[in-house]
This record gives C-alpha cells, sequence and structure tokens, in this order.
C-alpha cells in the first residue's frame, strides 16, 4: 500500500480509475437522498451497507478529489436520527475526518497509517475498520482515546510576519449560518474557516494595515467587515479569490466593534470613544 502517494501523484490516474460517474456519484449521494423519505426501509438497509462497508473507501475518493469539506457536509445531510445506529457512525465518519482532515487533505492513502491507527478504541469505524490499518503503521500501546474528544475543531494556521511566527488572533466571528468563522490577526491578517472541516476556504486576506479589531459578516455571508487599530474599515467580498475590498472612509478611532444591519446595507461601528458610526455599504459614506 503506497501511502505517502501525494496528490499531485494521484491526479494523473484520477480519470482513469475515476470515471466522472463515480466522481458524480461520491459527491452528491446525499443531495439526492434528501429528497427521498428518510422513512424508507430499503433505504436505510442501503445505506447501512454503505456505511459499514464502504465508508473509508470513500473517504479516500474524497480526498483524492479534494472534496473532504464536501464529505463532511454530506453526512451532516444524513445526521438525522431517524435510525440510532446509523446516525452514531455517521457522526463517527464526521469526527473522524474532522480529526484527521490535515493528514487526509495532504495524501488519501494517509487514511492507513496517519488515521485509521489513531482512532479512539471505542469509536464505531474502530470497530468496523480497524482491520484495514497498513501493517507498516505505528502501533498504539497505550494512550489511546477511548471516545472523541468533546474539542470539535483546532485551528492553527495563523502565521504573522514570516512562515515562522505565530499571529496573536485579536477579532473572531461566526457567520450566521454557524458554518464559517472569520479571524483577525494582530499583523493585520484575516482567515476564513469552515466549520466543518476546520479548512481554510480562501486565500489569506491582506489587509495591509495594523492590528485587526474587529470582523463581522453579512447577513448572507457573502461579505466580512473589518476594522483596525488605526479606524480604517473595509468590506471583502469573499467569493472572489484573491478576496476583493471596498474601503470605508477611516473613523477617527480605533474601532472596537462592527455589526451588519439584518439586510446587510449597513455597518454600525463603536470606536474607542463611545462614538457610533452607522455606514452605507454601498456608497461607504456615513
Amino acid at each position: 500500500m503506497f501511502s505517502d502517494i501525494s496528490h499531485e501523484e494521484l491526479s494523473k490516474i484520477t480519470t482513469k480509475f475515476l470515471p466522472e460517474a463515480l466522481q458524480y456519484a461520491s459527491r452528491f449521494w446525499a443531495h439526492h437522498l434528501s429528497s427521498v423519505s428518510p422513512d424508507a426501509s430499503q433505504l436505510l438497509t442501503q445505506i447501512d451497507i454503505f456505511l459499514h462497508s464502504h465508508l473509508i473507501l470513500w473517504i479516500e475518493v474524497m480526498s483524492i478529489l479534494h472534496k473532504l469539506d464536501e464529505a463532511v457536509r454530506s453526512l451532516l445531510e444524513k445526521s438525522a436520527p431517524q435510525d440510532l445506529k446509523l446516525h452514531s457512525m455517521t457522526m463517527d465518519a464526521v469526527c473522524f475526518i474532522r480529526a484527521f482532515f490535515t493528514p487526509l487533505s495532504s495524501g488519501p492513502l494517509q487514511l492507513y497509517t496517519s488515521a485509521l491507527p489513531f482512532l479512539p478504541s471505542k469509536s464505531s469505524i474502530h470497530h468496523t475498520y480497524g482491520h484495514l490499518v497498513d501493517k507498516t503503521a505505528p502501533f498504539v500501546l497505550h494512550g489511546r482515546e477511548s471516545t472523541w474528544s468533546p474539542l470539535l475543531l483546532s485551528l492553527e494556521s495563523h502565521t504573522g510576519k514570516n512562515k515562522y511566527v505565530t499571529e496573536p488572533i485579536t477579532a473572531l466571528a461566526f457567520s450566521n449560518d454557524g458554518t464559517h468563522l472569520a479571524s483577525g490577526g494582530h499583523y493585520g491578517n484575516i482567515q476564513i474557516w469552515s466549520l466543518e472541516t476546520g479548512g481554510i476556504i480562501s486565500s489569506t486576506i491582506k489587509a495591509n494595515g495594523p492590528g485587526i479589531s474587529s470582523v463581522a459578516f453579512s447577513p448572507d455571508g457573502l461579505r466580512v467587515a473589518s476594522c483596525d487599530e488605526v479606524g480604517s474599515i473595509r468590506i471583502w467580498e469573499t467569493l472572489f479569490q484573491p478576496c476583493q475590498s471596498h474601503p470605508l472612509k477611516n473613523s477617527s478611532s480605533s474601532i472596537i466593534v462592527a455589526t451588519f444591519s439584518f439586510d446587510g446595507s449597513r455597518l454600525a461601528t463603536e470606536s474607542q470613544g463611545g462614538v457610533v458610526h452607522l455606514w452605507d455599504t454601498a456608497s461607504g459614506k456615513l
């Protein structure tokens, strides 16, 4: 088993071994199942077979396709507890992908050397797929956790002025639907995270200013407002890569907090001096 095969090497054989029909089915099966009655016993039987016989191969395919974030969303779509056994296995798979997202993203066959050997001893996936562990993988004698940690995600990618310096986080904001997190740093960098996987969903936004004092998502999640220590205010369009910004007129002092109106047409900011400003997000004017 070639556990160190990189995505670059695998991309050369993806088309041959993963035809378009299989790629489509792997990515969108949960979406199509969402329109089917969840009480159909035959459907539950097929889902049970999938989770207990093919789950690991599916995760491997999604890793090859660079779609592990979609894998988590697919599992969450089917996590409603119509069947407690299936629900338990599904949520176990979500925890599995989240916990090992980094090694699985770097090489899909890391499943067998860097993920399966370290599963909690009481996890459903360990009991079902533990026999697939690569024989050359480390064997954990002592200290293995018995259950998943209550810590859902650990986000560790903010860097400072160079890649060896960690950037202190100075601002955080959830999107309205709870699926994303924006973080602002001491050196003016902003990152947007997927809370389904813990991965960064856009390149680092460089505000080119001092420390970020506040970040806020628009109600639709398509824009992020950032404010810094000298009163600069920017609204970033997150659909574009790299993200594009629309600067608003500078405030008179450092911004403590910013928040969008319900329809996203206004942005309210509060400065250190206790002054509240209301901005038109389209024109950038007070």
